[in-house]
């Protein structure tokens, strides 16, 4: 069994918003808020294939359903997961945190495990800019091979490391 925290992120938001996200909270995955309440664990990779099947939002990323199950003792947490057969359920969220319940320490510590999401560093960032505004980041799979490379971004001098 295993607690943790992850981001929270509406499913409104681009896909290279999300692998932003992940790089910036150096986690392997996130949690979506969707419109319509629920709430859905979503790896790196999730968003990975999301995106190579042309999803352009989280809202377009399947990942996991999260079971809504309060802030309960473990014990208790894991026996509503096991009688609904899920892995993963959510304990609660406060503000842009989710708490995650895991049944399995296999499954649970991956997804606080740092992405593979690279970033540009790009230079001289004005003092106040958070960073997903400022930098851009690049799935693994998306970049070239041979690093380092002038990133793409409009505008942007910074390199791909």
């Amino acid at each position: 069994m295993l607690r943790f925290t992850l981001s929270v992120a509406p499913g409104s938001i681009r896909l290279e918003q999300a692998f932003a996200e992940l790089f910036e909270s150096k986690h392997s995955a996130l949690v979506v808020a969707r419109s319509d309440g629920e709430h859905r664990l979503v790896s790196f990779d999730h968003i990975t294939e999301a995106l190579v099947h042309g999803a352009i939002t989280l809202n377009g990323v399947n990942g996991v359903a999260l079971m809504l199950i309060g802030d309960v003792k473990d014990s208790e947490a894991d026996a509503r997961c096991r009688a609904a057969g899920v892995v993963f359920a959510l304990l609660s969220v406060t503000g842009q945190v989710a708490h995650v319940f895991s049944v399995s320490e296999d499954k649970g510590w991956p997804m606080q495990a740092a992405s593979n999401t690279v970033r540009c560093d790009r230079p001289n960032k004005p003092a106040g800019t958070r960073n997903v505004d400022w930098y851009h980041y690049y799935p693994p799979e998306s970049v070239a091979a041979a690093r380092p490379f002038p990133c793409v971004g409009l505008g942007c001098s910074g390199t791909v490391r």
